[in-house]
């Protein structure tokens, strides 16, 4: 048996009847499962009125201690309610709600995210209320209080609380901490963004675990392509997360990255400056890449990840140096533009001061294409004018040019049936001419949008074309089907004599007749330009010496001038390359980015 008193001790709005009840126990509704008042839920973010909790009586939508004293609105339920004097509005409100008594509201949130949640409401005994939200049957909140307001018509919006919700159906229950007081209604919205993993922005300069991206859910703080975490390790999120290898001291690392995923992380900058951004990443492919974003903006381009031949080896990929970055908070963004790779962390540090710039070249020339390939001093050949573009993926992290063509792009300045997209850095008799010995540097990316010539016919991405009307180019950086890239000159007496040659192994390990997308290809040239058998011609791949040879490396009587090409037999599909930094000097300190094999 149970003695229940039914009383309470102010009068907020209607007076109750002061009643002894004897039971054995409160009849429960016959049904579990509380249904929405509308038959649909809520459709959140929503201001939800609080007299249109759900349907299913008492003990499974409600609990009250009686009947409805108010005696407006829904009559045959045991909830209090009476007419609103609210004025932010309302028709309704709850009255008297006393310690214990439980509402459920029906909600359905259409993306995960955090919401945040308060409560429209109005208290006049004592120092005032308190409640909390549950979700699910699990209290998200705790108690929140709710002061005295000054009357039972002050109403008054509570502390707001940011509630992670996955996106579907889930019901809300609110629930009296402390009585008395009169709710109005309900607010749902959001979903805000992402919150920091700990609680707290990471605080930069640090190293940043992956598998501690922030918290969310999908959709707001990551974005995976397969429901669930595949690892099954760490986190009961949808990111795939498995153990470190030993190598890299324990912890965790996200696994399979792939394209199109992504995952955030809140940091907290102390002072504005310039930071250096780099990934620490396994891939066991050679044409991964990702980008990084800063408060919704692409900051580094498309970056390649190394191949590292295991996916437990990593490294260090240098995402962006000198990133620009106010102080206060911001959300980096890592997302994958290529699968697949997996990632162990990032780190943010401080940028060194700027190296001292090189040297002058002596009678040189360099170009990075800051803003436009024509500020090079180069012209465009194409079948339509503007193929070629500017694109945020340059080899020193700024920007390069794309050269790109598309079928049909034929009879392109003699260009007969090939296709072609090229820059016409021009004839001069500043290089290139009889007798003279020039250093020259040029990199070139292979984007995912690149087709490697299949076949019979081949490509041309770089020459130093003859100065004259037809003939072979002095020296040109091939595609060739079955072989991949190749290095072939030609020189002497006549046009097209003399010819020499080099096929280049793929240093990132590509098929054979293949390259490899999305890495530099950083080529340095030595050329003594001479018809006779004092010229000369040496090549760098990547450091490594590919190509040596001694003979003649122009055509009686004729100079040559230098090309970036996008020039290949037709083969029916679009394709791009990337050219960037191109240096001419007089040294190769004066035009190499690493050490070259064999030069002091």
């Amino acid at each position: 048996m149970h003695l229940i008193r039914r009383c309470a001790p102010v009068l907020p709005f209607v007076p109750r009847v002061c009643t002894l009840l004897l039971a054995a126990a409160f009849p429960l509704a016959a049904h579990s499962q509380s249904t929405p008042f509308n038959s649909a839920p809520f459709a959140v973010p929503f201001t939800i009125p609080a007299e249109n909790f759900d349907r299913g009586g008492q003990g499974v939508a409600y609990y009250d201690r009686a009947g409805n004293s108010g005696g407006q609105y829904r009559t045959s339920e045991d909830v209090d309610i009476i007419a609103s004097c609210d004025s932010g509005g309302g028709n309704w409100v709850v009255n008297n709600f006393e310690t214990g008594e439980w509402l459920k509201y029906t909600i359905n949130a259409p993306i995960a995210g955090n919401y945040e949640i308060d409560l429209r409401a109005s208290a006049n005994y004592g120092t005032g209320a308190a409640f909390h939200i549950e979700v699910d049957n699990v209290n998200v909140t705790g108690s929140i209080p709710f002061p005295n307001t000054g009357g039972w018509c002050a109403f008054a919006w509570s502390s707001k609380k940011s509630v992670a919700l996955s996106a579907g159906t889930h019901v809300l229950k609110l629930f009296a901490d402390k009585q008395y007081f009169n709710v109005n209604s309900l607010r749902v919205s959001g979903p805000t963004g992402s919150t920091p993993y700990s609680g707290t922005p990471v605080a930069i300069p640090a190293t940043i675990e992956a598998e501690n991206f922030d918290r969310g859910g999908e959709g707001v703080a990551y974005h995976d392509n397969v429901a669930g975490n595949a690892g099954g390790q760490y986190r009961a999120e949808g990111v795939d997360i498995v153990a470190a290898p030993a190598a890299e001291a324990g912890g965790f690392v996200v696994n399979n990255f792939e394209t199109g995923e992504w995952m955030k992380y809140t940091i907290n900058v102390p002072t504005t400056g310039n930071y250096d951004l780099a990934l620490r990443t396994a891939s066991n492919f050679s044409y991964s890449a990702f980008h990084v974003e800063v408060d919704g903006v692409n900051v580094t381009g498309r970056v390649s990840v190394p191949y590292t031949g295991d996916w437990s080896t990593f490294q260090w990929v240098t995402g962006k140096s000198g990133l620009p970055l106010t102080s206060g908070k911001h959300v980096l963004k890592v997302v994958s533009d290529q699968q697949y790779f997996n990632l162990n962390s990032l780190r943010l540090t401080a940028a060194a001061a700027a190296a001292a710039p090189p040297p002058p070249i002596s009678a040189g020339y360099a170009c990075t294409f800051g803003s436009s390939w024509t500020e090079c001093g180069a012209s465009e050949q194409a079948k339509v004018p503007g193929r070629a573009s500017i694109v945020n993926i340059g080899r020193d992290g700024g920007t390069a040019v794309r050269l790109h063509t598309e079928p049909g792009d034929s009879d392109v300045n003699g260009s007969g049936t090939w296709e072609r997209n090229d820059l016409h850095f021009g004839k001069s008799t500043t290089y290139c001419q009889e007798g003279m010995d020039e250093w020259w540097a040029h990199s070139v990316l292979f984007p995912s949008d690149y087709v490697f010539p299949p076949g019979p016919g081949a490509g041309i991405v770089m020459d130093f074309h003859h100065a004259s009307s037809s003939g072979q180019a002095n020296f040109e950086l091939q595609t060739i089907p079955g072989i991949g890239l190749r290095l072939r000159g030609y020189g002497g007496p006549v046009l097209s004599s003399g010819q020499y040659q080099a096929v280049i192994p793929d240093p990132y390990g590509a098929p054979v007749g293949s390259v490899t997308k999305n890495v530099w290809y950083d080529f340095v040239y030595h050329a003594k330009w001479s018809s006779g058998s004092d010229g000369r011609m040496e090549a760098w791949l990547n450091g490594k010496k590919v190509l040596t040879y001694n003979g003649p490396t122009l055509y009686t009587g004729i100079s040559c001038y230098f090309k970036l090409a996008n020039y290949h037999a037709p083969f029916g599909q679009a394709s791009s390359v990337i050219h960037d930094r191109v240096v001419r000097g007089s040294s190769a300190a004066s035009v190499a980015l690493t050490p070259l094999e064999g030069v002091q």
